[in-house]
C-alpha cells in the first residue's frame, strides 16, 4: 500500500467513519450523549431542544472531523511522497486550511452566549447541560 488515495480510503473506513458514527448514533440516539458526555452530564440536542436528529447528528459529526480527516489525508500525501523534498503547494495549503478550520472552531466557542462551536451551528445543535 504506497499509494495515498488507498492508505486514506483504508483509514477513512476503518478510523475515521467508525468514530463519526460513534458520536452520531449515540448524540441522536435517546440518550443524547456518548458515554463521555454522559459521564460530564451534558447532552447534545437540537436548537429547540429536542432529540438531535439522525441527519443532523451525522451532520454534525463530519464537520466536526472535517479537519482531521483533511489533515489525515494531506499526511498520507507527505508520508507516501516519492521525494519528501518536493512537498506541493497544495499540501502546504491544505495544512493551512487545517489550522484556519481549527482556529475558526476554537473561536466559535467564544461568540455568543450559548457558546456554540461552528459545526454546531450549522447542524442546529447545542450542547446542554443535564
Amino acid at each position: 500500500m504506497t499509494q495515498p488515495l488507498t492508505a486514506e480510503l483504508l483509514g477513512f473506513f476503518l478510523l475515521t467513519l467508525p468514530v463519526v458514527l460513534y458520536f452520531a448514533l449515540f448524540e441522536a440516539s435517546p440518550l443524547r450523549s456518548t458515554l463521555g458526555k454522559r459521564a460530564l452530564r451534558v447532552a447534545v440536542v437540537e436548537a429547540d431542544g429536542g432529540r438531535l436528529s439522525t441527519p443532523r447528528a451525522l451532520a454534525r459529526e463530519a464537520i466536526r472531523f472535517l479537519p482531521w480527516e483533511l489533515s489525515h489525508s494531506l499526511l498520507w500525501r507527505v508520508a507516501l511522497a516519492p521525494d519528501r523534498g518536493s512537498i506541493s503547494l497544495w499540501v502546504t495549503a491544505g495544512f493551512g486550511v487545517v489550522y484556519a478550520l481549527v482556529l475558526l472552531y476554537l473561536v466559535s466557542l467564544f461568540i455568543g452566549s450559548e457558546h456554540r462551536t461552528v459545526y454546531d451551528r450549522l447542524a442546529g445543535s447545542i450542547v446542554i447541560q443535564r
